[in-house]
């Protein structure tokens, strides 16, 4: 039976620690090797985690100062020997038959990387998850070497965040998170991974719960509003178009202005005048590059409408 090293990098996660670590601790498949890198807590987080590993010797708890969560995935996967590594968030929580499933799936198929859906869910519903899901509504797609390039382009939103995803762990290499990123780090890690064509299985049961509580929402709302943000974004673009990969980079250039436009009426609902002024600035420049001439004209005419008509866009485009 392969071990599996499931990664889970911790930062103040007191009130949400102990559900997260229990839902690993339960799993159906028991060669686990459980990794919680202590990312410098200043809360009951830690002690939390190692009176859990007291009781169950397959988690190991690692501390280091305050350096971020890529640091930390990074020394999770250092420190790492199972034969697969799963990344977990420490205030989410998976499937009980999860690791099981996945495990089976990545030999059966013999692929790099399996993956399944994620479910955000409330605290009060995180407290009374029903595990369970009918076979009927299971949906399994193999990716084949190359077709998993070209889903992770076209649908971002679904492919580029790192929960509900186990990577044979050879197959990383080297690869690492990129400890100068602020956002995004786990889009670019996946992009870099998916750039070595594996091959992939994707499940679309959301046996992944991401965690959805007032701190989660307001640190989205607070990123959005980075510049830092498309940061990731335009990096893959650019990348992209240095590979004269033209169909890729128009998905990314059209999620850059997705993006734009999602971070300005979050700045304006919030009242964000300094802020919203200061993307304005950002889009005028974006029309100003090549590639914004490249997009369909409704999608160019939508991008202005939305910074320079706002109560039109408000009424016809803004969900």
């Amino acid at each position: 039976m392969e071990k599996v090293s499931i990664i889970i990098p911790i930062y103040n996660e007191e009130a949400y620690i102990r559900q997260s670590l229990k839902s690993v601790m339960r799993q159906t498949y028991k060669k686990l090797e459980i990794i919680v890198i202590n990312d410098g807590s200043t809360d009951q987080s830690l002690h939390i985690c190692n009176e859990l590993s007291q009781n169950d010797e397959r988690i190991f708890v690692f501390s280091q100062i305050n350096t971020g969560v890529s640091t930390a995935r990074n020394r999770g996967i250092d420190i790492a020997t199972g034969e697969y590594i799963f990344f977990l968030d420490g205030d989410d929580a998976i499937h009980p038959f999860l690791i099981e499933h996945l495990v089976c799936q990545m030999k059966k198929h013999n692929v790099e990387l399996a993956m399944c859906e994620c479910r955000k869910m409330t605290n009060q519903q995180m407290e009374s998850i029903i595990y369970g899901i009918s076979k009927s509504e299971e949906e399994k797609k193999i990716w084949t070497r190359g077709q998993a390039e070209e889903w992770f382009h076209k649908y971002p939103k679904r492919l580029s965040g790192i929960g509900g995803k186990m990577i044979l762990r050879k197959f990383i290499g080297d690869l690492r998170f990129e400890r100068q990123m602020i956002y995004g780090e786990d889009t670019l890690f996946l992009y870099n991974l998916i750039c070595k064509n594996p091959r992939v299985a994707y499940f679309n049961v959301e046996w992944y719960f991401y965690r959805q509580h007032l701190c989660s929402v307001t640190h989205s709302e607070k990123v959005k509003m980075d510049e830092k943000y498309f940061e990731c974004t335009r990096i893959i673009r650019k990348s992209e178009y240095e590979k004269n990969q033209m169909p890729y980079v128009l998905y990314w250039e059209e999620w850059l202005l997705e993006q734009m436009e999602k971070s300005f009426v979050l700045m304006k609902e919030n009242n964000k005048k300094k802020r919203w002024k200061e993307l304005r600035k950002m889009a005028v420049a974006e029309r100003k590059h090549p590639l914004f001439y490249k997009l369909n004209l409704c999608r160019r005419l939508r991008f202005w409408i939305c910074f320079f008509a706002y109560p039109l866009y408000k009424n016809y485009y803004n969900e």
